[in-house]
């Protein structure tokens, strides 16, 4: 039971009550009271639940793009030490991927459709996910051997398989 002292002014009902009573005992008091106001009128209730909402899309943190593709230049990157997430797609320019403070990649890193690529330096990072794909001047071997040293899951296809790299 709960008890209540110098409980709130109801005023729902037709009279204020400030008093020292049970919960219970202040519903039945408030409600008969309540009824008795309002006698035999009909009330309209209000619905059971509030109109339908549309849906919307979830909310997702805000995210940063960054585009050099005209240039190739990606040499602005080289103090990039944590990113969400990097893709490198579609660019006919650049021929070195070199990050070499990157050190954290939260979801994943995607290089694809990139014709001049032809290296991927990523010297300090030790775990991503990581896709290359179709890149024509990328040695599949280097990308082979940079999955070797990167622990997460990896893809590639569609890059260069005629170089082979040393031990």
């Amino acid at each position: 039971m709960i008890r209540i002292s110098n409980a709130p002014y109801v005023t729902a009902g037709p009279a204020f009550l400030k008093t020292t009573a049970t919960w219970s005992g202040i519903q039945s008091w408030v409600w008969t009271n309540w009824l008795e106001m309002i006698g035999s009128q009909n009330v309209k209730m209000p619905p059971k639940s509030g109109p339908a909402m549309e849906p919307r899309p979830p909310m997702t943190a805000p995210t940063r793009s960054w585009n050099e593709s005209e240039t190739g230049n990606v040499s602005g990157l080289t103090k990039l030490q944590h990113v969400r997430s990097l893709a490198l797609n579609n660019n006919a320019s650049v021929a070195v991927l070199d990050l070499p403070a990157l050190s954290e990649v939260t979801t994943r890193i995607d290089v694809r459709g990139n014709a001049a690529l032809q290296h991927i330096l990523l010297p300090v990072l030790r775990q991503a996910d990581m896709g290359v794909f179709d890149n024509p001047r990328l040695p599949a071997c280097e990308v082979a051997a940079l999955f070797a040293a990167l622990l997460g899951h990896h893809e590639q296809s569609g890059n260069d398989n005629t170089p082979t790299c040393g031990p």
